[in-house]
């Protein structure tokens, strides 16, 4: 998850969205991408202390402490069921 905060990225929110609302490509690899991960995400910070606040936890002190090399991932115990409305489609493309 990436955490978009204009004031450290040095551009706008908008620039995020727009650059990343085409279709994407990755490379398969021989276990069909299942290594990877399950989803990613780059949101706003402001949806963020949202989505942090609901699995209690305070993303300011968070961002602080993740800035230490002994910083180790928090769980937020938030979960969702993902849908078509939220992914878009996958597709693969065979190349030659």
């Amino acid at each position: 998850m990436i955490i978009h905060q204009t004031d450290r990225a040095g551009y706008p929110w908008e620039f995020v969205r727009n650059s990343w609302s085409a279709t994407q490509f990755d490379l398969a690899s021989p276990d069909k991408n299942m290594g990877r991960l399950a989803l990613k995400s780059w949101i706003t910070k402001d949806f963020a202390n949202k989505l942090f606040q609901l699995g209690g936890q305070d993303l300011d002190k968070l961002i602080v402490a993740a800035a230490r090399r002994d910083f180790k991932p928090v769980p937020l115990g938030v979960q969702r069921e993902i849908d078509d409305s939220i992914i878009p489609c996958k597709r693969s493309i065979r190349i030659r």
